[in-house]
């Protein structure tokens, strides 16, 4: 799907693949704001869809509060809203059962002028697509990231490892958490893509490169020819991508 609002061009597509019974992402955006947020509920944990639904509300309700104060930094306005999230996830969590150790990842970006404030946990993925180049502006907090920063794994292996899906940061599991903030300034034509590793689990990232350059005009199309590909792949998660077309 697609649709235009504000200054930018958003698509966006979600699925929950052909493994899962249901789907655990959520995304959400105001675009006259300028603010995009995906979020991917933990695979295998209790209700998952919930906490990355409550991600997705929280920040889009945090986000405008705190841009009253005129003089706020936007990065660290995106950090203080995910605290805010997490710290009510983890409460909703400890108060009911039926939602104990529910869990997700975030990543949202606000764009203003022409700069991109960009704030994740977890290992769902923020992409700058410029002058037909992808970037990976965010880095996965996972364990096999952590390995190769470590020299004990290399990339190739990391693709197959079997603990590849195990995250080192998320919304809900303790009452902080770390957030990791980016800053770059935005060039016009630039993408942004906002994705849930169901998208990187199976697209390498020159395949995804080579899908952004096709239909500047229509970013829903993207969305859906990326989850096509994934689908093809045999889809083993939720994948859930949003792209921001810059004027």
């Amino acid at each position: 799907m697609a649709a235009g609002a504000g200054e930018f061009c958003v698509g966006h597509y979600t699925h929950k693949g052909l493994i899962r019974q249901a789907n655990e992402d959520s995304f959400g955006y105001d675009a006259d704001l300028g603010l995009f947020v995906v979020a991917d509920g933990v695979g295998g944990s209790v209700a998952g869809s919930t906490a990355s639904q409550l991600a997705v509300d929280i920040v889009l309700e945090e986000v405008p509060e705190r841009l009253k104060n005129i003089n706020a930094d936007h990065g660290s306005v995106l950090s203080a809203s995910i605290q805010t999230a997490n710290s009510l996830i983890h409460k909703a969590g400890e108060s009911d059962p039926s939602l104990r150790g529910m869990a997700t990842t975030v990543v949202c970006a606000l764009i203003t002028g022409s700069t991109a404030s960009v704030a994740h946990a977890g290992d769902s993925r923020l992409y700058l697509y410029r002058d037909s180049v992808l970037y990976q502006v965010t880095v996965d907090h996972s364990w096999v990231n952590e390995m190769i920063k470590a020299g004990v794994l290399n990339p190739q292996d990391a693709l197959y490892h079997p603990n590849r899906h195990m995250i080192t940061r998320f919304l809900g599991g303790e009452s902080g958490v770390i957030v990791d903030v980016e800053k770059f300034e935005i060039e016009p034509g630039d993408r942004l893509l906002l994705c849930t590793d169901g998208l990187t689990e199976h697209l390498a990232d020159e395949e995804i490169q080579s899908k952004l350059r096709l239909h500047r005009d229509d970013p829903g199309f993207v969305c859906e020819t990326l989850v096509d590909r994934v689908l093809e792949e045999g889809a083993s998660d939720n994948v859930t991508v949003l792209l921001v077309d810059c004027p």
